[in-house]
């Protein structure tokens, strides 16, 4: 369906309930939005002088906008459900500008929000609410397409269902999806790869799990993980990726927390002792379903309904469940697929996809229709084999992996690596020797540097509209689809870009907050977390990112002393009670310090209790037990006391300086 001309839009206005009374115009119409304007009458209302437009005539404006960006009808005939209008000024006589604009597009049921404000500008109403799509048909003109677009929900391959259990490129059927590489080297079609999606899918209904349950996955990268992962999901099930790194505490912890009605594993040994979830190998599961000549149907969800169950580490020392919907995937999948250039890519994957970073780009290559060389866990040598053995053109991944790789200089040597194009890079910050080193060793590869976080997902940076090279190190300017704050430490707002933003958009440092459709549902089972999205929309990243005066944006640190080691959050309070469960240790403090490869690593100093001798290697693997391996401290070195800050509390700059003298060099992680 294409899109119908502006005449024929304000016609179906004209004729709808509200434009005899409102006389508003169409102005502009994009298949995402609605631009209207009109001139401002005196409405009796609430004041006492009755020169104000309020009530009922802003609201039907804002109802009227918010449906045509979701729907293309003049309103009216589709239910307005949860609709909230926030009255920030009253609207006096004169022009009025409205715009509606589609924030998260749905099969059933969609997300919109429309703004007023006067001719100067001024913002006097906004409104956001979700609204019932199937009832109605869109406005349609064959004979008036201005751009081709599709008002009918998504307009990308693969994503028709609503169901991201369901999101392939089935028009390149017998093209390769997945080169699986390591001791077991395969490969599959993309036929054949949803026909063992659908098995599986069928497998699971054998197995009475039905719509909402919750199923763990546990394993090394493969084909089969992902054949079960999206089979959980076209089920309508809820898959929950668990990382195979987990002390068994944890993994025990992750288990009840998620409240999994099945467990799929690569191996039996996986599991705790005394795991009392039912258990199956997913080397077998699909197979044992076997092939049906009738595929089942994806099973129907709204874009509300949890897809998925991502855990990430909190200052808890509990991982945090991350509870992630349909609808807030297929966003990024579609943004993914306007941004594209069409061309396929053979994309190395190798980062665990029980992490977004990997699992997304997996998400996303799979809807354009790439082919994935999938490592069941990363080796460098084996890495850089990779790219030469299957002509690699994309790498994805951490910043770790690349210099670990980029060590093994005898095999960059011997090897063509020429196939790369693009070295695509996230969830940690790069060093300047790092990018320097990754320049000469793949001289035609460009790199990009990502960034995103488990809440609120991989869009919020993208390259600069006119074209303009992104700086060395930059993550780009804000995404166009999404709303990008700075926050001061009061919380103030110091930069507000991206979509309707309004604030300023000069240089400045602050705290990143995100709005965007990709943000989280909620975290799971844990009442004691308030979902962290804040009044305004945005999801507050604690990210400490730079903005220059051409509105690129560089990530310059944590705003707390949380770090980030090798893509990963280590969070100090965490490993410090961690130590202090030990029964040899009295205090504990840890800082990081620099690492070239993981950015930085957790470092502890400890007083220990009287007529303890405590060693260092006993409290490492102490911490190894308990924590994941990521946060354990390199070194841990023993004092008498703590040096204090002015306010009585552990001076932790003093002691990350310390750190800095105690390791000497800035070398490689141990």
């Amino acid at each position: 369906m294409t899109l119908p001309s502006i005449a024929t839009i304000q016609k179906a206005l004209d004729n709808g309930p509200y434009n005899q009374w409102l006389g508003a115009t169409v102005t502009e119409f994009t298949k995402d939005s609605i631009t209207l304007e009109l001139e401002g009458r005196v409405e009796m209302t609430n004041s006492q002088r009755g020169e104000v437009i309020h009530g009922g005539v802003i609201s039907a404006l804002l109802d009227v906008a918010a449906c045509f960006s979701v729907i293309g009808t003049a309103g009216g005939s589709a239910p307005t459900i949860d609709l909230a209008t926030h009255f920030l000024r009253p609207v006096t006589p004169g022009k009025i500008i409205v715009t509606g604009r589609l924030i998260k597009p749905g099969r059933s049921i969609a997300v919109a929000e429309a703004e007023l404000r006067n001719e100067g500008g001024k913002v006097a109403a906004i409104t956001r609410g979700t609204f019932a799509t199937s009832a109605v048909t869109p406005i349609e003109d064959g004979d008036s397409a201005e751009d081709g677009a599709d008002l009918s929900g998504s307009t990308i391959a693969g994503l028709e269902s609503g169901n991201i259990g369901d999101a392939f490129n089935r028009s390149r059927g017998d093209e390769i999806a997945f080169v699986q590489t390591g001791e077991n080297p395969r490969e599959i079609s993309y036929t054949n790869f949803i026909d063992n999606v659908c098995a599986v899918q069928a497998r699971l209904a054998n197995e009475g799990i039905g719509k909402g349950d919750h199923v763990a996955l546990i394993g090394l990268n493969s084909i089969e993980w992902l054949e079960a992962f999206f089979g959980i999901m076209r089920a309508g099930a809820v898959a929950v990726p668990i990382s195979h790194k987990f002390p068994v505490s944890v993994l025990q912890y992750v288990l009840e927390n998620s409240e999994s009605k099945l467990v799929l594993a690569d191996r039996a040994d996986r599991l705790p002792e005394g795991n009392a979830v039912p258990f199956r190998l997913l080397d077998s599961f699909a197979a044992e379903a076997g092939k049906k000549e009738e595929l089942p149907a994806p099973a129907p969800v709204d874009p509300a309904d949890p897809a998925m169950v991502l855990y990430t580490s909190g200052s808890t020392g509990k991982p945090k469940g991350v509870v992630r919907s349909h609808g807030s995937h297929l966003w990024i999948m579609e943004q993914g697929e306007k941004a594209s250039d069409g061309a396929f890519r053979s994309i190395l994957v190798a980062a665990p996809l029980y992490h977004m970073n990997g699992l997304a780009t997996v998400q996303g290559a799979l809807v354009h229709g790439d082919r994935i060389v999938l490592q069941p866990q990363f080796d460098a040598r084996g890495f850089l084999q990779a790219i030469a053995d299957h002509g690699v053109t994309k790498l994805t991944g951490v910043p770790p992996m690349m210099a670990l790789a980029l060590r093994e200089k005898d095999l960059i040597q011997s090897l063509d690596l020429s196939s790369l194009t693009e070295n695509f890079f996230g969830s940690a910050p790069l060093t300047e020797e790092l990018i320097a080193d990754i320049e000469a060793a793949f001289p035609n590869a460009k790199l990009a540097i990502s960034f995103g976080t488990t809440e609120s997902g991989p869009v919020a940076f993208s390259p600069h509209p006119d074209g303009r090279p992104t700086p060395k190190n930059s993550v780009g300017v804000a995404h166009p689809a999404v709303r990008v704050r700075l926050l001061d430490a009061d919380g103030s707002v110091l930069v507000d870009e991206g979509m309707g933003g309004k604030g300023p958009a000069g240089p400045a440092i602050g705290n990143l907050a995100v709005g965007s459709p990709a943000e989280l549902s909620l975290y799971l089972n844990r009442p004691d977390l308030a979902r962290p999205i804040d009044i305004d929309g945005f999801y507050r990243s604690g990210d400490l990112f730079r903005r220059d005066e051409d509105g690129f944006y560089y990530f310059t640190g944590r705003v707390d002393d949380m770090f980030v080691s090798g893509g990963e959050n280590v969070h100090p309070a965490a490993v410090e009670a961690a130590l202090v469960e030990h029964p040899g240790v009295r205090e504990a403090a840890v800082v990081p310090v620099a690492d070239e490869m993981k950015g930085a690593k957790p470092v502890a100093f400890v007083v220990r209790q009287d007529g303890t001798g405590t060693t260092e290697e006993e409290l490492k693997a102490w911490v190894l037990d308990r924590m994941e391996p990521y946060a354990h401290p390199r070194r841990v070195f023993f004092t008498d006391s703590f040096p204090l800050s002015g306010t009585n509390k552990v001076d932790k700059n003093a002691l990350a300086a310390r750190a800095a003298e105690l390791t000497g060099d800035q070398g490689a992680d141990s």
